[in-house]
């Protein structure tokens, strides 16, 4: 079982992948960031996931982030400028 972290979970790729990740059987817990939602339920957002991911939004910088995975789904700049180690192609 792995436990993910999804950055930008209010945006529509972030809806997304939580949709999946609720699904799938190797994930036992999930961690939505949001800066400006952080201590709402997901489903306050989320109409979709209500009664399926209850969790609170919240605001944690990516050095803080203590899960298996991390998806950064942020926009770009966003998560290339606040991501320590991302990958960008040459």
């Amino acid at each position: 079982m792995v436990s993910v972290t999804v950055v930008g979970a209010t945006g529509y790729m972030g809806s997304e992948l939580l949709r999946i990740l609720v699904n799938h059987p190797k994930v036992d817990k999930i961690v939505p960031t949001s800066r400006t939602h952080a201590g709402k339920p997901v489903s306050s957002f989320h109409k979709n996931l209500l009664n399926v991911l209850d969790a609170p939004f919240v605001d944690v910088g990516l050095k803080d982030i203590d899960t298996d995975i991390a998806f950064i789904t942020a926009l770009q700049e966003t998560g290339s400028r606040n991501c320590p180690h991302s990958w960008t192609p040459e």
